[in-house]
């Protein structure tokens, strides 16, 4: 399968950190969700597998402040976070950079730990700079599952698809589309596209 995230060289990374507004652009859905796929499946059983494995597929390990859209983004998620942990639970995140289409886009893979609960590995795809929603129709190829939930509101699209059996461990999948002037932006920390899911770590991974 080819790749479709650029390889990284410093200019490409200085490119993200200088670029201040998202490019706006109507996204092409089947390479952003190939990209997921790409990125986000093979890893998601462990937080390190995840990050190993995204980083061998061309994206780059990027710092909060590289992007005003994400250093935003992940403000807000950590909180979100840290207000709901109890004091045992573990939150740990990387956030990484790599262009689609020639466009920025961004991973965030997550694992939270509360013990004698549930350990969840998390990985997010955004495009912060889309202006238009992406084709649901393509994750339900990919996850061989009909959408369980769909919402259309207030300047947010979104759809739920529910545990897909190609995906063992996998919990729910989200898809999302936030318009820049949607009053939503500011309860998901975003506007652009957003494509996520979470897994349940077996016992004895990181």
């Amino acid at each position: 399968m080819t790749r479709l995230v650029s390889r990284f060289a410093p200019a490409l990374l200085a490119v993200i950190a200088t670029a201040g507004v998202a490019q706006a652009h109507v996204p092409d859905g089947e390479k952003f969700v190939t990209a997921f796929r790409q990125a986000c499946v093979p890893g998601r059983l462990s937080y390190s597998a995840a990050r190993e494995h995204i980083a061998s597929v061309g994206w780059k390990e990027v710092e909060q402040g590289v992007d005003d859209n994400l250093s935003k983004l992940l403000q807000k998620s950590d909180k979100a976070v840290l207000e709901e942990a109890e004091k045992d639970w573990t939150y740990q995140r990387t956030a990484f950079g790599g262009f689609i289409d020639g466009k920025p886009h961004f991973v965030v893979v997550t694992r939270l730990h509360a013990p004698e609960i549930v350990t969840l590995v998390g990985c997010y795809l955004y495009d912060f700079g889309a202006t238009a929603p992406i084709d649901p129709q393509i994750v339900t190829d990919f996850l061989g599952v009909e959408p369980a939930e769909t919402v259309d509101e207030k300047g947010m699209t979104g759809y739920t698809w529910g545990p897909s059996p190609k995906l063992p461990r996998t919990l729910d999948t989200y898809l999302f589309y936030i318009t820049k002037g949607s009053p939503m932006r500011d309860a998901s920390g975003f506007a652009g596209v957003l494509l996520k899911f979470e897994t349940s770590e077996p016992d004895g991974a990181e």
